[in-house]
């Protein structure tokens, strides 16, 4: 698991998203729990399943969330409509890493360290949360939604990539791209 030495800055929410595949998509979101706490964040952390038991089923896949001041893992949130996600998928052997992947950028974004990468001029936490995704031929998809639209911030792109090289022993650069939500609507 991974070290946790941080304070909490706001209060987060660990989230399930069902998504059933039918003729149209159709979402579940549901709050498992709230943490305010180091400790019950370490303690529900080790109670969840290790992302590589997520595995998608015919006609659906559940993910999992993690969003801050009660904000809901969607779009249609009002502290995420101005807003999109960096996004970036591993597979192969990377794989086998999603687990730590998942728990650092748990921590990055409990202790600030996301929001710390981004330049912006706005005030407060740009950072909504963080949700993993299990992908068909066992690949996991990572977001992480902000307030804002982000899609110029290099030196959040930057930053991520540097972090993501050494967490995963990279000797390249994993393709993260930028989603803004209003292409959603």
């Amino acid at each position: 698991m991974a070290d946790i030495q941080y304070n909490f800055i706001q209060e987060w929410q660990f989230w399930v998203i069902t998504c059933r595949f039918t003729d149209k998509t159709q979402y579940e979101i549901e709050p498992i729990i709230k943490v305010r706490s180091k400790s019950k964040f370490a303690e529900y952390l080790a109670s969840l399943p290790d992302v590589l038991h997520l595995q998608p089923k015919q006609n659906s896949k559940i993910s999992l969330a993690f969003f801050s001041d009660n904000i809901q893992p969607a779009w249609e949130d009002k502290a995420n409509t101005e807003g999109g996600c960096m996004y970036f998928t591993l597979q192969d052997k990377l794989k086998e890493r999603a687990q730590d992947l998942w728990e650092y950028l748990l921590a990055a974004a409990v202790s600030g360290e996301l929001n710390n990468w981004l330049i912006n001029d706005v005030k407060g936490n740009e950072i909504c949360g963080v949700i993993v995704s299990p992908k068909v031929y066992n690949a996991y998809s990572f977001e992480i939604w902000t307030r804002s639209n982000n899609q110029n911030n290099q030196r959040f792109q930057a930053k991520l990539q540097e972090e993501l090289k050494k967490l995963l022993n990279l000797e390249s650069d994993l393709k993260i791209q930028w989603l803004s939500h209003r292409r959603k609507k």
